[in-house]
């Protein structure tokens, strides 16, 4: 699971999921009740989602990919799939 605004992840919990209602990341609830605390704004709640991307959607991991691929491609493979 990922929080889509501070970027948390977490394993997959099946059973939050069930029912109409989404769960809320509880990291950036902490944040928000340490905010109003100092007396400062209310920035919100943000929901937890399964961890993967929609459409038009930028891959955080996109980078990595590139340098894994990089670096098996300099390493001489026999062959190389791409979709």
């Amino acid at each position: 699971m990922m929080c889509h605004i501070c970027r948390w992840t977490g394993a997959f919990k099946r059973d939050l999921f069930h029912g109409p209602s989404v769960p809320s990341c509880q990291q950036y609830e902490q944040k928000d009740t340490e905010r109003i605390a100092m007396g400062k704004r209310s920035i919100g709640i943000s929901w937890l989602r399964p961890k993967m991307l929609l459409y038009e959607e930028a891959d955080p991991d996109d980078t990595a990919f590139g340098t894994i691929s990089l670096r098996d491609l300099g390493k001489g493979p026999d062959a190389a799939i791409t979709a």
